[in-house]
């Protein structure tokens, strides 16, 4: 824990701009707050935009002496006091100068009111909470429990049609007003806003693993879009706003997805003021398709098309080791088949690549893990989190408060399928749609494949081929990283060093023919009073060859943490081979 940051957690519960102790010494403008935080009864979590430092203070962890007393105690919210309309002539001034109607503002759920002296906006969820503005200065916070839903109403009128297939997703308030006001007395509207607009990770197309809370409304609040052929994604025309909607897109179904052409404005509230109410009603009405996956034409491409003329093919993400990558590297929307002789390691190999991605990139993973209960695979992944061993052994455990720490990590990073009794795919992959609606996750591990429900109407080549080709399919539509680990087929001959590719997989060649990137792990019979044992990482398919090439890489596992790391040296000539 950087105690640099402890004293956040005595800020009251909301999220704050502020200078960030470790690099402003080196800025000059001392004006800037590039640090975020937010704070909670959990805690304060802070990400810096400018030295990329973050991390989490968490108030068990923290002793009296650093924290204050009137801080409220984890799990108990603050009583939030409703407020009532107070109107003010700065509050109407500012809603006129936007095109708004004060009165019906208040309809839609908007209250003018005072704040320590100065006039705000309210916005109420449901009486339980309310997101305040001030009018003075561009300035946004929260009080009450349903910051992860959207806001608005939606009041019918009478002898207007509404809009029941239909829903509209702003990414502000007043952009939600603004459609209101465009089609008051014309239609009924099911439209929202988003509770936190787009912030700057996902305008750079990742999701800070602190803020990918951000999206608990589209969980949340699912019931919104149920039934719905059309959600409109009437985000802001920059570029935060463009990855706002392809982030929404993702999540709710690109088929039903359609974007707004705003004419050279940024937003909805802006239209509204330049161009005014028909115009607005007509750029929503005009909405037209995200575009779709598999309808495009050559035109659809030539940006990227010149990004790869200019910049070459892009490399997937770091494995987390400097000499692994120069072997292959970790692509989203790609089918990982791995493979290796029993007790090889595989799947905490896997496991190790999951936690280096999640660690470096904030990367979530869905375990769908068959021979591992999730509590030992917890305290697999709590042992990469420490470098320390969770039982007690011959060198020292990890200690209470890392455990601790390294559950919150998991927490944020991890999800479990906990089938009973095994499942099939459809299953499976039903539930990995799940993990990336509810938690955006990135990474799906299914391991082993023998444990999958197999239907007896098929012969096991048949099935094994549909069985990849709904994984390659999930992980292409959703954007998702998949390994699927397998068992080979035992060698004829025992006596020889033997490395199974995909080929050696039982039941089909599709292992090999479909996967994007084959591994095979290998590791070696070390001495018993060594902790390492040698490791060799072969990777015998690349799809693309500017992701990973044929060839064999060398790491070592500790025994005693479960932990895989690079040779400090050149690989070690007494490796010896277990079969």
């Amino acid at each position: 824990m950087d105690l640099r940051f402890a004293k956040f957690i005595t800020l009251d519960y909301g999220q704050y701009k502020k200078q960030c102790p470790a690099c402003e010494h080196e800025r000059k403008n001392k004006a800037d707050r590039p640090l975020s935080i937010k704070v909670d009864h959990e805690g304060a979590v802070y990400n810096c935009h400018h030295c990329n430092i973050s991390g989490k203070v968490f108030r068990e962890n923290m002793t009296k002496a650093q924290t204050k007393t009137n801080i409220a105690p984890p799990n108990i919210t603050k009583p939030v006091v409703i407020p009532e309309v107070q109107s003010s002539e700065e509050a109407e001034k500012f809603l006129k100068d936007r095109g708004i109607d004060i009165t019906k503002a208040v309809d839609w759920g908007c209250r003018p009111t005072i704040k320590k002296g100065s006039p705000v906006l309210a916005f109420v969820y449901d009486n339980k909470g309310a997101k305040y503005r001030s009018t003075d200065e561009k300035r946004f916070w929260f009080e009450g429990e349903n910051q992860y839903k959207l806001w608005g109403t939606t009041k019918k009128e009478e002898e207007v049609p509404h809009l029941e297939d239909t829903i509209i997703i702003t990414e502000g308030e007043l952009d939600t007003l603004a459609i209101k006001t465009a089609f008051q007395g014309h239609f009924t509207l099911d439209c929202f806003s988003v509770p936190n607009g787009a912030n700057a990770k996902v305008k750079h197309g990742e999701i800070d693993p602190n803020e990918d809370g951000r999206f608990k409304y589209v969980w949340n609040d699912k019931e919104k879009f149920e039934g719905k052929e059309r959600i409109i994604l009437a985000t802001d025309n920059d570029e935060a706003g463009h990855a706002l909607r392809e982030e929404l897109s993702r999540r709710l179904g690109i088929a039903r997805c359609y974007v707004v052409d705003y004419s050279g404005d940024k937003d909805s509230n802006d239209m509204l003021i330049n161009q005014g109410k028909e115009a607005l009603r007509s750029c929503i009405l005009g909405a037209t398709p995200m575009p779709l996956k598999y309808l495009r034409n050559v035109d659809d491409y030539a940006d990227e098309m010149d990004n790869l003329y200019n910049h070459g093919n892009p490399k997937g993400v770091t494995t987390g080791y400097p000499e692994l990558d120069d072997l292959f590297t970790l692509k989203k929307e790609s089918l990982v088949v791995v493979t290796g002789m029993p007790n090889s390691g595989k799947s905490n190999f896997v496991t190790q690549l999951t936690y280096n991605v999640a660690k470096n990139f904030g990367w979530k993973t869905c375990f769908c893990s068959f021979e591992m209960p999730p509590s030992l695979h917890a305290v697999q992944i709590s042992q990469m989190y420490t470098n320390k061993p969770f039982f007690t052994g011959q060198t020292q455990r990890m200690s209470d408060v890392e455990k601790l720490e390294a559950q919150h990590f998991i927490k944020d990073h991890f999800l479990f399928m906990d089938f009973k009794e095994g499942a099939d795919i459809d299953s499976i992959i039903e539930s990995a749609n799940q993990a990336v609606q509810r938690m955006g996750c990135r990474i799906l591990v299914v391991d082993p494949f023998n444990y999958i429900a197999r239907p007896n109407n098929k012969i096991v080549t048949d099935e094994v081929s549909d069985m990849l080709t709904k994984l390659n399919v999930f992980a292409k539509e959703k954007g998702v990283l998949v390994f699927f680990v397998c068992h080979p087929a035992k060698p004829m001959d025992r006596t020889k060093k033997f490395v199974p590719t995909g080929l050696d997989i039982s039941h089909s060649m599709s292992f090999f023919a479909k996967a994007d990137l084959g591994i095979t792990v290998a590791r070696g019979d070390n001495p018993e009073h060594s902790k390492y044992a040698g490791v060799e990482i072969h990777c015998w398919k690349s799809r693309y060859y500017w992701l990973g090439r044929q060839g064999m890489k060398d790491l070592r596992y500790n025994k005693v943490t479960g932990v895989y790391s690079e040779y400090e040296t050149q690989r070690k000539e007494n490796f010896n081979w277990e079969i």
